[in-house]
């Protein structure tokens, strides 16, 4: 799958005021919403987005998979067929047929549908593992954790969030470092968002379980802009 590229908004005081939920939600309005399962797994809410039960019959904990199917266009693994059509030219034979060429319509609807639609995750800062305004840098800085299954080693200025590996602008830099938690070893990554607008900075800090990181981002995986 290609990596998607992130956009990265940082929404200051989210919720004290009616101007910050009306910029919120003018940024959101035609974004595909993310969000969390439980602690460890995320949910692209994408309309018409096929899914599957496992084995014992239980729903998917994540869809993630099936969005990297989706933009792959990969019809087999999308209709979960890979088991019977497990190599190459059964794939290309299935997907000539009347029954492959149906779903791959199918699957191209789906597509054509989420294609140009961003998507958009909270991080919320009640939730970080730190969160404070730096006067020098005038920077708002933020920690988040990863358990270390979840965390992969990738190249360039990236965070990671749920499985996501996120790629950040030069500007907004992140610094990762290992710890041992109680029994199991986690990464910790903190950002930092120029704001400088002392007052703001510490309406946020007083303010800290109504404000929020808005992360922008489409399925390039590369990042568009930064407001």
């Amino acid at each position: 799958m290609k990596k998607p590229v992130f956009t990265l908004i940082f929404i200051t005081a989210l919720g004290l005021s009616a101007n910050g939920q009306v910029k919120y939600h003018s940024l959101v309005q035609d974004a595909i919403k993310v969000e969390d399962v439980g602690s460890d797994y995320i949910w692209f809410n994408v309309p018409n987005l096929k899914t599957f039960r496992d084995y014992w019959g239980q729903p998917p904990k994540s869809n993630k998979d099936q969005l990297a199917h989706l933009l792959n266009k990969d019809v087999v693994r999308y209709n979960n067929l890979e088991a019977e059509y497990n190599t190459d030219l059964k794939k290309k034979a299935f997907i000539a047929s009347t029954q492959g060429q149906e779903l791959l319509k199918e699957l191209s609807s789906t597509y054509s549908a989420v294609i140009n639609r961003d998507f958009y995750y909270l991080h919320d800062l009640k939730n970080s593992s730190w969160s404070e305004y730096n006067l020098s840098t005038q920077r708002m800085q933020t920690s988040k954790s990863e358990h270390e299954i979840d965390y992969s080693k990738t190249e360039g200025n990236t965070i990671i969030i749920r499985g996501m590996s996120l790629i950040m602008p030069a500007n907004i830099p992140i610094t990762t470092t290992k710890y041992y938690g109680g029994s199991d070893y986690f990464y910790r990554q903190t950002f930092s968002v120029p704001l400088r607008n002392e007052d703001l900075a510490l309406e946020i800090e007083n303010n800290i379980t109504n404000c929020a990181v808005l992360i922008i981002f489409n399925h390039y995986w590369c990042v568009k802009n930064i407001h």
